[in-house]
């Protein structure tokens, strides 16, 4: 159901997979298509995760196909176009997906390394920031003062006898 209201792309299916934003896919279910001359299949896919679209097939039917090279981790749309972005400014026409997925791992690498020196920070800046805390909350303090236990027989305030 979900399916439906992804995007989606016509794509025709060839001997090597479904070729969608330079990356391959192929399920064995496609093979009885390769090739037709009939037209193109629709390949839905999800942003958030390339790892694997979703071809419709004669009769309404979807069949999923992952990515042919299992190498390549998991990737959403964003991610791809920045390494494919960073791959053109280092001059590298054509990439192949090999050289993606390792563009794909540095970058995943610097942000893990990144959020690690992050949460370091912060937490070194909580710690610091409670010390100056308690070190102005002694000099603050005026210690305990002794609770009056005077004579309870009387009520202490007007009280309405009912």
């Amino acid at each position: 159901f979900r399916v439906s209201f992804l995007p989606s792309e016509q794509r025709q299916v060839r001997r090597d997979g479904i070729h969608l934003f330079d990356l391959r896919y192929w399920s064995d279910a496609l093979a009885g298509y390769v090739g037709r001359r009939d037209g193109k299949v629709v390949v839905r896919y999800d942003p958030r995760d390339l790892s694997a679209v979703w071809v419709e097939l004669d009769g309404g039917r979807c069949v999923e196909a992952r990515y042919r090279n299992l190498e390549i981790p998991p990737v959403s749309l964003w991610e791809y176009r920045e390494a494919m972005q960073k791959a053109r400014a280092m001059g590298k026409v054509g990439t192949n997906e090999l050289v993606l997925a390792e563009l794909i791992r540095q970058q995943r690498q610097i942000e893990g390394e990144s959020r690690a020196l992050t949460k370091a920070e912060r937490r070194s800046r909580e710690r610091n920031s409670s010390m100056k805390g308690l070190a102005a909350d002694d000099r603050v303090s005026e210690g305990l003062r002794p609770v009056d236990t005077g004579d309870t027989s009387r009520p202490m305030f007007k009280v309405e006898r009912w």
